[in-house]
C-alpha cells in the first residue's frame, strides 16, 4: 500500500465541501420504500449526526480535528444526553409510607363522624377490633316508632294509672333506649304535669339487660304514674 500525505493547504477546502453536503444531507428530505410495517424496525440516526459523523473522518484523514465535540454547534446540546439519578430502596419506602400514613391519620381525625356513617362505620369496627378502640353509639331517636299507647288504671293501686307504650327501633343498626317524657294537658293544650322516664325506670327483666334497642325488635314499655286531680286530661308520650 502507497501511503498519500495530504497537503496541508487542502484541509480547508476539503472541510468547506464536507459542510456544504452536511447541509445538502440535512436538507434533502427521505422518502420510505416500503411502508412502515413492512420495513424492519431499525434506530433511526439523524442527519446532523452522520454530517458530524463524515466531518470528523474526513478531518481526521486531513490532520485536523479528531474529536466530535469539535464539530458540535450550541444547539447540538442534545447529543450530551445524561442519565437522570435513580431514586434509593429508601426513597420508596418513604413514598409507600406516606402513602399508608395520612389517609390513617384523616380516618384517626374524623373518627367520631365517620365512625357513625354506615359507609365506614364497618371499616372502622375491624381497625377498632385490632387496636382495642370503642366505636361511638349511633343514636337516632327519630327511628323509633311508637306503634302503641294505651292507658289504664293500675291494677293494685286506685290512684295510679299506667300506660303501655310499644317501641320499635326502625333504624338499621343498634341505638340506645329513648327516654319518654309523658305529658298531661288540658282539652285547650295547656300542660297540667309531666315526667321524663330513663330506661333504667321502665325497663324490666331481659329488657333492662341489653343497652341498645335492635334493630326492627318491638319492646313493650309500661310507665306508672299518679292519677292527677285535675280532670279531663288528655295523654301524650314523647321521645328524647
Amino acid at each position: 500500500l502507497e501511503q498519500v500525505d495530504a497537503e496541508p493547504e487542502s484541509a480547508p477546502v476539503a472541510r468547506d465541501s464536507l459542510v456544504a453536503r452536511a447541509a445538502a444531507v440535512a436538507l434533502e428530505p427521505r422518502v420510505s420504500e416500503a411502508p412502515d410495517s413492512e420495513q424492519p424496525r431499525e434506530p433511526v440516526v439523524s442527519a446532523a449526526m452522520e454530517v458530524h459523523a463524515d466531518a470528523a473522518r474526513a478531518a481526521s484523514e486531513a490532520g485536523g480535528a479528531t474529536r466530535l465535540q469539535d464539530f458540535l454547534s450550541e444547539d447540538d446540546d442534545f447529543l450530551a444526553y445524561e442519565e437522570p439519578p435513580r431514586r434509593s430502596y429508601f426513597t420508596y419506602v418513604l413514598i409507600v409510607l406516606a402513602a399508608l400514613v395520612l389517609p390513617a391519620q384523616i380516618a384517626w381525625l374524623q373518627f367520631d363522624s365517620w365512625s357513625k356513617d354506615l359507609r365506614f362505620r364497618p371499616y372502622y369496627a375491624q381497625a377498632c377490633a385490632l387496636l382495642g378502640c370503642e366505636l361511638p353509639v349511633m343514636r337516632d331517636v327519630g327511628q323509633i316508632e311508637r306503634r302503641e299507647f294505651h292507658m289504664r288504671f293500675h291494677p293494685d293501686a286506685e290512684d295510679a294509672l299506667v300506660f303501655d307504650i310499644l317501641l320499635v327501633n326502625r333504624a338499621p343498626f343498634a341505638q340506645p333506649y329513648p327516654i319518654i317524657e309523658l305529658v298531661a294537658t288540658t282539652e285547650r293544650g295547656h300542660l297540667v304535669a309531666g315526667r321524663r322516664f330513663k330506661p333504667e325506670e321502665y325497663l324490666h327483666g331481659e329488657v333492662k339487660a341489653q343497652s341498645l334497642m335492635q334493630p326492627r325488635t318491638p319492646t313493650h314499655v309500661s310507665l306508672e304514674i299518679a292519677r292527677p286531680e285535675h280532670p279531663n286530661l288528655e295523654f301524650s308520650a314523647v321521645l328524647r
